[in-house]
């Protein structure tokens, strides 16, 4: 192993059993930690800032720089320090973004962030997820904000690996570099340890929408009671403005709290479902009152896994989206939660020496032994030299089964004809400071007055010659 720091090899500084290499899903900047013990007649003191290339065996296995300095003194004066290392993406958070970007793609924003925000050789190599982007904005933000809300809005994934060069796709998307079965080898066999879960089973699903206008008009029918009744409550919500008639003649139908009641004979509202007959209007007693239009209907799906109720009973559960506008959507939604979830869920971690494993990245576990052909996402890697000299170093996975891939392959999906719109109407305050202009102004054509008598104060008169004028330097009153 070899631990370059500020471009020079500091292997022989370090005490390589305090060296920890982390990457978690959920935390897309990579850590490592290390400690160094200054001995009398080592003279090395590590900085901040101090680019960090870790190599094993040829192969860099961590990529950033020092972030964090703790120093101490042990009991024999020796200076110790704890070391606090994150990855590249260290880089990109010392700019901030104020920009907007229009009818342009992710890969195009991505790559203007890179040559106008960083200065640091990032490429873009591996941004692999296609995306048209109508108007996305950003105020304020660091590259690395920028990109978590880009990959938020679009349900993807980003990180940067430890040659610099950017990852960008769809969550869920990107293999792992090898696959795991009883006889492959790449991992330590008695360290696959798998945990089989079902507290999170759901094999009846109920998805509640929104709302969807009727393909066809309904008819709701009343007969006035009353003759002084002017407010006739509805039992449906109508998508649009109704026709109303009475006893078949049509009245004319405004909109409650946007038209002027002397122009209609109906005021309807679309809120609290009623209409209003106007002063004048009031129906008769006896009179049909039929209101007539494309009413809004609930989409509520429900859908079931028999095979999945067969086996563990019934375990239910209920989406609510008010964005869901369409049965067709709301099934989709429903059979992506029952693929998801219908069987019982895995986790669980294993240990190898092979490089290359990334928090984020599908993996497959084949085992005929165990009877598991499971699909799994990677959630951590934790990296540790095993021998003296760091020549062996061993990664601690932890992993989970890809219970969200059908619910993610749906939202992915239902945005594939859709252009993306984030905060359209945000206002982007960019400041710019002018340069500083020197003026010099010079009068011309002033009479300089040089003072040259008395009196400096007030004075009852003018050295005598006026008695009754009182004199201010050279200004009087009389």
């Amino acid at each position: 192993m070899i631990i370059n720091i500020g471009g020079v090899d500091r292997t022989s500084s370090i005490l390589l059993s305090s060296l920890k290499i982390s990457n978690k899903i959920n935390n897309r900047v990579d850590s490592c930690d290390f400690r160094i013990k200054k001995q009398d007649n080592k003279v090395y003191r590590p900085q901040l800032n101090d680019e960090v290339i870790i190599t094993n065996n040829s192969v860099v296995i961590f990529g950033g720089a020092i972030v964090r300095i703790d120093e101490s003194a042990n009991a024999g004066n020796q200076l110790v320090f704890e070391v606090q290392c994150s990855d590249y993406s260290q880089y990109l958070k010392r700019e901030l973004v104020t920009n907007r970007y229009e009818d342009t793609t992710l890969i195009a924003i991505v790559n203007a962030l890179v040559t106008d925000f960083t200065d640091d050789g990032f490429t873009t190599t591996n941004v692999v997820l296609s995306k048209t982007i109508q108007s996305f904005s950003f105020n304020g933000l660091t590259v690395t904000e920028c990109f978590d809300k880009l990959a938020k809005s679009l349900n993807a994934y980003w990180y940067v690996d430890y040659q610099k060069d950017i990852h960008f796709f769809a969550r869920n998307t990107e293999e792992a570099p090898f696959n795991i079965t009883d006889t492959s080898k790449n991992y330590f066999y008695e360290s696959l340890a798998i945990t089989e879960d079902i507290t999170q089973l759901r094999n009846k699903v109920t998805v509640r929408g929104g709302t969807n206008p009727s393909t066809t008009p309904r008819t709701e029918t009343t007969v006035c009671q009353d003759a002084d009744q002017d407010v006739y409550p509805l039992g449906y919500k109508f998508a649009d403005q109704p026709i109303v008639e009475v006893n078949d003649v049509v009245q004319t139908v405004g909109v409650e709290y946007l038209n002027d009641d002397a122009s209609f004979d109906v005021m309807w509202s679309y809120q609290e479902k009623y209409i209003r007959f106007t002063a004048g209007n009031f129906p008769s007693v006896a009179n049909v009152i039929e209101v007539i239009g494309n009413i809004e209907i609930p989409v509520v799906v429900r859908i079931t896994n028999d095979d999945s109720i067969a086996e563990y009973g019934v375990f239910e559960y209920q989406v609510s989206d008010p964005t869901i506008s369409t049965n067709d959507e709301a099934i989709s939604r429903a059979l992506a939660e029952l693929d998801s979830f219908a069987n019982e869920l895995h986790e669980g971690t294993f240990s190898t020496a092979n490089h290359g494993l990334k928090a984020g990245q599908m993996l497959n576990i084949n085992s005929a032994i165990r009877d598991k052909d499971i699909n799994i996402i990677i959630q951590s890697v934790t990296a540790k030299p095993i021998d003296a000299f760091g020549e062996r170093v061993i990664y601690n996975v932890d992993f989970a089964t890809v219970k969200t891939l059908g619910i993610i392959e749906f939202l992915q999906n239902s945005l594939i004809n859709e252009t993306i719109t984030e905060d359209a109407q945000e206002t982007l305050l960019n400041f710019i400071q002018q340069p500083t202009e020197v003026m010099s102004i010079v009068d011309t054509g002033v009479q300089l007055v040089e003072q040259s008598l008395a009196p400096y104060k007030w004075a009852a008169n003018d050295a005598e010659d006026n008695p009754d004028t009182f004199v201010w330097n050279f200004s009087t009153y009389s």
